[in-house]
């Protein structure tokens, strides 16, 4: 091939000479099959690249026209698609609207819905804790909320409509409150056995066994069917919609299914009312009488509104509103027929050697005066308050008044007792009148229980004053950060006892537990102004170590070590382990005498029996626990006299 191109070379440029002749001499040139064909290509070159620049020069403002038409044919399609692009966008965003507006609407009516409920099961338990019921039934938990997805609610429309905030008892978080009015506990004497749960107790549990049901059987209900809302070129076009659609009809179907729940609901209550009334008819209250004496203490509003014409913020279905408000009325009777069993006395206090101060149920309200006249009150002290603003009773009645510096004279006491607010029920009752002069010393203190099972056992002190006497309300243990105030106290055996709630740190095995007991007397109750350099002087705070064991342990509580016991003395003590505490027996000089099965709080106790002669005893008390493991606790008992 090379060859071919070499020959064609030399046969189209064959060599060539040039002569110049000039003054007698001659020159020549000679040029080459390869000089040529090199020129020849240089000059096409030139000549091709002449030719484009001249075409390029006469025909540039053409060239340039017909770029401009092919842009701008471009640009305008561009813009039909960009304007085509934006009416499907904007029709599509007016769907998405509608539906988001509607599903909204759907969701806050069914929030508000499951929040009724919810507030009307958390106001019954409350009703039933103020009533003293002590039964596990705890309100069941809400259905999912549906706040994320209704950010706002859709305003009611409508002309002469009522609009009724949503009660505070469905706040968010299901952190209802019911405000209650009884005053603080007086310290009563013990009584025997707990309570059973008689009324509100069944009434709750089936409340609470028909919220779940319902509620499962709305969650699974099937989808109903699609609303024709929207064009189905819409569904078509737009998948999304036919499911928000969808959601937004199951939704609806769920908040028609909420309404019967609100009817039985009420159902369950107005149970649970009747179940109230006949306690109260037991204790000899008229429960139709006291209703209307409630009645009559309230305001009287303006003329009956319909319930058509009423409405609950965030919900438009008049059927719930109607069912709610019927609810509303049946719970508000419950709510004030509990708050008189507060103040109803429902067992007798423990017979034994407990201190009765008071009677049971009495409230004893002394008043210091300095003359046979109740308006010579002898000051802030002289009232029968707590007026110690560092104690934690500070305003409540503590049942002891005082004078602060008085003068010389005499003084007289004049003991009030008054009326319960709720029921009318006279408070008065038999009390013992102690009195002291300069109460300097706060009370003694010493730990009883310094060995107790893991878990929440009872713990107890030993709290005594000489004096003015210890004050219940002032009582407290602390340990790991939490403070528990006293279950009850005892003033002739000195014992504090402390249930330990739910709320605080369980005891771990084997572990040393550091607690601190605090304790103040009436004095320190009375102590209008403190002078000298301890602020609380009649408060006395010690520490004291726990020792935490695995299995069942055993703590003597009465009688105290040194000291003289009579025949039918009672015998106390405390048990407690990882089981429920079967039983604890009783055995002197290793002969068994008795057994108790009940023990109340975690305390067991017995009679010492009057065959025991003069001396010391050794008295064992052995507790055992369901699953068999026992723990015995021996204390020398000195019997003195019958």
């Amino acid at each position: 091939m090379l060859e071919r191109v070499w020959v064609w070379i030399h046969q189209t440029f064959p060599e060539r000479q040039i002569y110049i002749r000039s003054d007698g001499r001659v020159q020549f040139f000679t040029f080459g099959p390869s000089l040529q064909a090199t020129l020849a290509g240089l000059t096409l070159i030139f000549l091709c690249w002449v030719a484009f620049a001249t075409v390029n020069v006469i025909f540039k403002d053409r060239i340039i026209a017909a770029k401009d038409h092919r842009y701008q044919q471009m640009q305008q399609a561009y813009e039909n698609r960009v304007a085509d692009l934006q009416i499907s966008y904007d029709e599509l965003n007016g769907a998405l609207v509608n539906a988001e507006d509607r599903f909204k609407a759907t969701a806050d009516s069914l929030q508000a819905k499951q929040n009724a409920i919810s507030g009307f099961l958390n106001r019954a338990n409350q009703v039933q804790a103020s009533a003293g019921i002590r039964g596990n039934v705890s309100a069941p938990e809400s259905l999912p909320s549906l706040a994320p997805l209704a950010a706002r609610a859709q305003a009611p429309v409508g002309g002469p409509d009522l609009d009724v905030e949503a009660p505070a008892d469905f706040a968010p978080e299901d952190s209802s409150q019911l405000t209650m009015m009884p005053g603080p506990a007086q310290p009563q004497p013990r009584t025997a056995k707990p309570v059973k749960s008689s009324f509100l107790d069944n009434a709750m549990k089936k409340m609470a066994a028909l919220y779940e049901s319902i509620s499962e059987h709305v969650h699974t209900a099937a989808i109903a069917a699609v609303p024709r809302t929207g064009s189905e070129a819409s569904y078509a076009q737009h998948p999304a919609l036919r499911v928000l659609a969808e959601q937004t009809a199951r939704i609806a179907t769920i908040g028609h299914d909420e309404t019967a729940l609100m009817a039985k609901t009420e159902g369950a209550l107005d149970q649970g009312m009747g179940n109230l009334r006949n306690v109260m008819r037991r204790t000899g209250i008229n429960p139709d009488q006291f209703q209307r004496k409630l009645a009559s203490n309230e305001g009287v509003g303006g003329p009956d509104i319909p319930l058509d014409q009423v409405k609950i913020a965030g919900i438009s279905d008049p059927q719930f509103t109607h069912a709610y408000l019927s609810a509303a009325a049946v719970l508000n009777q419950l709510n004030g027929l509990s708050a008189a069993v507060d103040h109803i006395p429902l067992t007798a206090p423990v017979p034994g050697s407990f201190d009765k101060s008071s009677s049971f149920g009495a409230r004893i309200d002394p008043f210091y005066l300095g003359a046979r006249d109740e308006s010579t009150v002898q000051g802030f002290a002289g009232t029968p308050v707590d007026v110690n603003a560092l104690t934690y009773d500070y305003l409540a009645p503590v049942g002891a008044a005082g004078a602060s510096f008085p003068r010389q004279g005499n003084f007289y006491i004049a003991v009030d007792s008054g009326l319960d607010p709720f029921t009318d029920r006279s408070l008065a009752g038999r009390y013992v009148l102690r009195s002291w002069v300069n109460d300097l010393s706060p009370p003694s203190v010493a730990l009883l229980t310094t060995r107790v099972s893991a878990g929440r056992p009872t713990i107890v002190f030993r709290t005594r004053d000489t004096q003015s006497g210890v004050d219940p309300a002032s009582l407290t243990l602390g340990y790991k950060g939490s403070l528990v105030a006293s279950a009850f106290y005892d003033r002739t055996t000195g014992l504090a006892v402390f249930s330990l709630p739910r709320s605080t740190t369980a005891l771990a095995a084997g572990a040393t537990v550091r607690v601190t007991m605090l304790s103040s007397d009436y004095q320190e109750a009375k102590n209008v102004d403190t002078i000298g350099p301890g602020i609380m002087p009649n408060t006395r705070v010690a520490s004291a170590r726990l020792h935490v064991v695995a299995g069942v342990a055993v703590d003597w509580l009465s009688p105290a070590v040194s000291g003289c016991a009579q025949r039918s003395q009672q015998l106390i003590v405390s048990a407690s382990g990882p089981r429920a505490i079967a039983s604890v027996r009783f055995a002197a000089d290793g002969r068994r005498f008795a057994v108790d099965r009940s023990g109340p709080d975690g305390l067991w106790s017995a009679t010492l029996p009057r065959r025991l002669a003069h001396g010391v005893h050794m008295v064992t008390a052995t507790a055992v626990d369901a699953r068999g493991r026992r723990a015995a606790a021996t204390r020398g008992v000195h019997v003195c006299s019958r």
